[in-house]
C-alpha cells in the first residue's frame, strides 16, 4: 500500500505543479491547463471502463477516484498530504463506497 500511496502523492503533485506553472507538453507543445487535465481524465476513464469496469461498484469507484483527483489537482492551495486531505475532506467515502 505504501508504494501505491507514494506514487499517488508524486503524480498528483506533479499534475498540480504543471497546471500552476503552465507546463508545455513535449509531444505537441500544448499547455497543461485544468481543461486539458479534465479531458485527459475523461479519456482515461473511458479506456479503463473498456478494460476492467464490469460492475456498477467498479464504475462508482473509478468515478470517485477521478473526481477526487480532479478536485485535488485543481485546488488553488496545494493539499500537503493526500491522506490527510482525504481524511479531513472526504470522511464520507467509506460509507459511500459500500452503497
Amino acid at each position: 500500500a505504501l508504494p501505491i500511496l507514494a506514487t499517488a502523492e508524486i503524480s498528483r503533485s506533479q499534475v498540480w505543479q504543471w497546471i500552476r506553472h503552465e507546463a508545455k507538453l513535449e509531444d505537441d507543445g500544448s499547455t497543461v491547463t485544468r481543461n486539458l487535465v479534465k479531458r485527459l481524465v475523461k479519456e482515461v476513464k473511458k479506456e479503463i471502463w473498456g478494460l476492467q469496469c464490469a460492475s456498477d461498484q467498479h464504475n462508482g469507484r473509478l468515478n470517485t477516484a477521478a473526481e477526487i483527483f480532479l478536485e485535488i489537482v485543481q485546488k488553488r492551495d496545494f493539499p500537503e498530504f493526500l491522506t490527510t486531505y482525504l481524511n479531513l475532506e472526504h470522511t464520507f467515502l467509506h460509507s459511500r463506497s459500500e452503497e
